[in-house]
């Protein structure tokens, strides 16, 4: 649920947020989405059966009616949440947002929460645009930088309040829109709880560094706190270890495996979807379809295959006096490289990768290794967070 910012001005440091929209419009579609599927259902119900009796493929219609059961627990959910949590105000404590600076402020929930629980907060640059790069026009939303933290919230008498505080680098835009290309700031507060969790994305005005005076930038002071240290806000995807002249940097198996098993669903759902679609034309035009079975059979095995690459792969880095050492173990067979101090030219930090789903995005780093002779390589690789490639990075 997107938190839609009543105060879209630098006026004030308090974001005000309404989502009785967003619930309306998930109603809106959970019934126009069910009214179909059962008008559907009763219109073309013999017809259902027939098609599916001659060709299994029709049995992915039975798809419609689960997905319209979902659609209507989404909906229920966003307007329990809603009732739970009701309208909350996000406070910039350091106001405006400026980017290289620390960008901290804090939310609280009009409830006394004693679990304690642990609060995934993420902190995400977007770009939208319209790719107007085919023939129809398509709009686009691309995560280009993300960071997150891991607090622990703190009771305020009968209220729980969840602070934040992240600085993101200066070589990124502010919030901006110019005409259909824009970018924008949001903030997503994940915090699981007994039923219904507080979920819950603000969108959020920053600057860039140096479009605001000295005497503008400020830390509000609605209260004096200090910020519980962020953590990996995930399972760590990387060991350090400290020996003695040199530090080890190890990337164990399955460390993609959330992507890796999204790409084994999809080459599972094409191969079958791809059985069961061919089968009703085995006397039809055999050779044409033989040569199209292999190709779309080939995409899945690729699929598949490269789903096994990211799970059955370990990367081992060993950077010492000397320089940098690389260790690959593929499916148990091992690769090493050296790389002498006086032949590495830059290390830098790159995005990897990213994903949506529903309203959550993550996006993945990497650690690049760039040689005098022009060369590049990864010393480290799906890190799920700025800020730990970011230490990672500082380390070699």
């Amino acid at each position: 649920m997107v938190e839609t910012a009543i105060t879209n001005n630098l006026g004030s440091n308090i974001i005000y947020c309404n989502t009785k929209h967003k619930i309306w419009l998930a109603w809106f579609f959970a019934v126009f989405f069910n009214a179909m599927t059962l008008f559907a259902v009763i219109k073309g119900g013999s017809n259902i059966l027939r098609a599916v009796q001659d060709n299994p493929v029709f049995y992915f219609f039975v798809l419609f009616p689960i997905i319209g059961v979902w659609v209507i627990v989404s909906a229920i959910r966003e307007t329990l949440a809603w009732l739970k949590f009701g309208r909350i105000p996000l406070i910039l404590e350091t106001y405006p947002l400026q980017l290289n600076r620390p960008m901290q402020g804090y939310l609280t929930l009009p409830k006394k929460i004693t679990q304690s629980p642990q609060t995934l907060l993420t902190l995400t640059c977007f770009h939208e645009y319209q790719d107007r790069s085919r023939r129809e026009n398509q709009h686009r939303k691309e995560a280009i930088w993300q960071d997150s933290q891991t607090v622990a919230p703190e009771l305020y008498g009968l209220e729980t309040r969840v602070k934040f505080n992240f600085t993101a680098p200066a070589n990124l835009p502010g919030s901006a829109k110019q005409g259909e290309d824009k970018y924008i700031w949001e903030l997503h507060i994940n915090m699981p709880l007994v039923g219904i969790d507080f979920d819950r994305t603000f969108e959020i005005p920053v600057v860039e560094a140096g479009n605001h005076g000295e005497n503008e930038y400020k830390k509000i002071p609605n209260i004096n706190h200090q910020l519980s240290q962020p953590e990996n806000s995930r399972n760590k995807t990387s060991t350090i270890v400290n020996l003695p002249g040199s530090i080890q940097f190890h990337y164990g198996y399955g460390r993609s495996k959330g992507m890796a098993a999204a790409l084994m669903v999809v080459a599972l759902f094409i191969g079958g979807f791809s059985w069961l679609f061919f089968k009703g034309f085995d006397n039809f035009l055999p050779t044409t379809l033989m040569l199209v079975k292999c190709y779309v059979y080939l995409i899945a095995v690729l699929f598949f295959a490269f789903a096994l690459f990211m799970v059955a792969n370990r990367l081992d880095i060993d950077v010492g006096l000397d320089g940098i050492q690389k260790h690959q173990t593929i499916f148990g067979f091992a690769l090493t490289e050296n790389f002498p101090r006086n032949t590495i030219a830059d290390i830098t930090i790159e995005e990897s990768g990213s994903s949506t789903s529903s309203n959550k995005t993550r996006v993945w780093y990497s650690l690049k290794l760039h040689t005098l002779d022009g060369n590049s390589l990864e010393v480290g690789d799906s890190l799920e967070n700025y800020s730990h490639a970011q230490a990672l990075f500082a380390k070699q």
